[in-house]
């Protein structure tokens, strides 16, 4: 069978948890797993993360790690910080006045985070007239592992295309099994894909595989209802199976 993998300029749909060396669920896209571990906030939805693989949208090691993998494949990666959150810099740790906070009418507290406009930043010490803020990604200098689960894989419009296209020509050439494999690759990246389904119907009519085509008719009518193929095609193959 024709497998998807994910390549470069694929659009993937990923689950993850991130865990530090020690073991500790550092963040989850799972929300059950998010309140088991105690770190469930109400501020945020707890779904798969969907990036565009080598546009730079994440960490590189992340990136990385999703290359080659298969729809529904799991995989535990340890990432280091030159492929993850950076060293910490010096240089993000800042001081300002206390008097910012009270004139935004915020009392700080160490460990607090906020939000500034340089970035997230965590309070690590309060003075009489000034806080330190540290703008590292919280786990800057940290080696993390991250436990991916890839959902779904979308590939780039002319892939789809493609693969129909090979799969219309097998289909003319009568090589019928073969065509089915990219039809049904086609539909893996685009599942509303009707040509897909009407010719996946067509291909396994031709091989006496009535009831299956017969649910592809009616997959790609649902899809398009005025397709007037698909509609004698599913005429047909009824004709078939009543015989």
């Amino acid at each position: 069978m024709f497998t998807l993998i994910v390549e470069y300029g694929d659009e993937v749909k990923v689950n993850f948890s991130i865990l530090s060396e020690e073991g500790e669920v550092l963040d989850t896209t799972y929300e059950d797993v998010a309140k088991k571990e105690g770190i469930y906030t109400h501020r945020r939805e707890y779904v798969p993360l969907v990036f565009k693989v080598g546009a730079g949208q994440i960490i590189e090691g992340l990136d990385k790690a999703v290359l080659g993998m298969k729809k529904g494949e799991s995989k535990k990666v340890k990432i280091p910080p030159e492929e993850g959150y950076g060293h910490t810099r010096p240089e993000l740790i800042q001081r300002v006045p206390l008097d910012m906070f009270r004139q935004s009418r915020i009392e700080p507290i160490e460990g607090m985070i906020i939000d500034t406009s340089e970035g997230t930043a965590k309070v690590i010490t309060i003075t009489e007239n000034e806080v330190e803020l540290d703008l590292n990604h919280p786990w800057a200098g940290k080696t993390v592992i991250f436990e991916i689960n890839v959902e779904e894989i979308v590939k780039e419009k002319a892939k789809e295309l493609g693969l129909v296209e090979r799969g219309t020509f097998l289909l003319r050439m009568r090589r019928y099994e073969e065509a089915l494999e990219f039809f049904e690759a086609a539909l893996n990246i685009n599942p509303n894909h009707s040509d897909a389904w009407n010719k996946k119907g067509v291909a396994l009519g031709m091989l006496e595989k009535f009831e299956e085509a017969l649910g592809c008719f009616e997959k790609t009518l649902e899809i398009n209802p005025k397709d007037k193929e698909a509609l004698s095609n599913k005429k047909l193959v009824l004709s078939k199976i009543k015989r």
